[in-house]
């Protein structure tokens, strides 16, 4: 396998991801890399790759489709990848992840029922990417997808850690990006995700660490119990 690809861009990335999700671990790091931009483009296709593969089931690409609504999803048709999209009897795609990552969607306004039409079965949805759109806030859907397991929303516009709150109800999720939104820019951000998130193992592509851990909860003991001390009587 041989790439010969310079001046990689974010998109390039994602654009790139499925076109090479045929390689293995081994098959990315025995690649010839003959510069820093080149490996930092494998690695990143691994790792874009790898959570979907293990689904066994092909996602359903619609990303880079000018998207700007949920309810546009049902218009477009998904981009070809490697593996063909298996459809059940009323031509839904049976798959568990989903891709609307480099769209233009701000918010997730009918995301439940959109979902329905397009997915065999929508409750067992666990790999969800909307990066790189203009989303500024965790959407109540995304709460009631109780199966998701991977959840990219780097890339977007959101500015409040409380946001990411919301996320704490879902059982399963264990890998999440939030970077390139505001949020990052918050001096507690990476503590404050990760004492509220505790199944989490993965952080903006970076392994949450046992240490990690234990100090999140050190500071949001610290956290609440500065609040119980202010609030009143």
């Amino acid at each position: 396998m041989c790439l010969l690809m310079k001046g990689i861009s974010r998109h390039d990335i994602f654009a790139g991801t499925d076109r090479y999700s045929h390689c293995s671990y081994t098959v990315c790091v025995v690649c010839h890399v003959s510069d820093l931009k080149l490996f930092y483009f494998v690695f990143l296709v691994c790792i874009q790759v790898f959570p979907f593969r293990k689904m066994g089931k092909a996602p359903v690409d619609l990303s880079f489709k000018c998207i700007g609504s949920i309810a546009d999803v049902l218009h477009k048709e998904p981009n070809e990848g490697l593996r063909p999209l298996k459809r059940n009897a009323d031509n839904k795609f049976c798959s568990q992840a989903l891709r609307l990552n480099n769209n233009l969607i701000s918010d997730l306004a009918g995301f439940t029922l959109t979902i329905d039409s397009l997915l065999s079965d929508p409750s067992h949805l666990a790999w969800l990417d909307l990066s790189f759109n203009h989303i500024s806030r965790i959407d109540k859907a995304l709460t009631e997808l109780h199966e998701l397991r991977v959840l990219y929303l780097h890339g977007n516009h959101i500015c409040k850690l409380s946001e990411v709150d919301k996320l704490g109800v879902l059982p399963f999720l264990h890998t999440l990006t939030l970077h390139g939104n505001a949020v990052e820019n918050e001096k507690t951000y990476r503590d404050h995700v990760i004492s509220v998130l505790p199944h989490l193992k993965s952080m903006d592509f970076s392994a949450v660490t046992k240490q990690e851990r234990i100090m999140s909860q050190i500071w949001h003991k610290k956290i609440t119990l500065s609040k119980t001390k202010r609030s009143p009587n």
